[in-house]
């Protein structure tokens, strides 16, 4: 080791930290190719047919809900709801053109 000089020492390390990454490298990107690729693509397959079913499942399910929670809504109840909502929008257009209009919100003698 006597005859070796320090730059041929860092020169050897070099080589040997370049060589090492080469090959790891290498083998990495075989593993990729050949292993993890193929498998990615046959999952990513099987998620988007799974996903067609399950999106297909839900919009099916939502609707059965909503056609069973209408049939159930009493008369009643739909009526009064419809009015909240109408009062509510109502109230809102209010207060957003005297917001524009700079003139203070009249108070409903109904409103809680």
């Amino acid at each position: 080791m006597d005859h070796l000089t320090i730059w041929h020492l860092v020169a050897l390390a070099l080589g040997t930290a370049i060589l090492t990454s080469a090959i790891l490298g290498g083998v990495g990107a075989w593993i990729y190719v050949h292993r993890i690729r193929p498998e990615k693509a046959r999952l990513e397959e099987k998620i988007a047919h799974l996903g067609g079913e399950l999106e297909d499942s839900i919009e099916r399910g939502i609707r059965r809900g909503v056609r069973k929670a209408v049939a159930e809504l009493p008369q009643n109840a739909a009526r009064q709801t419809t009015q909240s909502v109408t009062r509510m929008g109502a109230d809102l257009v209010e207060r957003g053109l005297s917001s524009l209009i700079e003139r203070p919100v009249r108070q409903r003698k109904d409103a809680e």
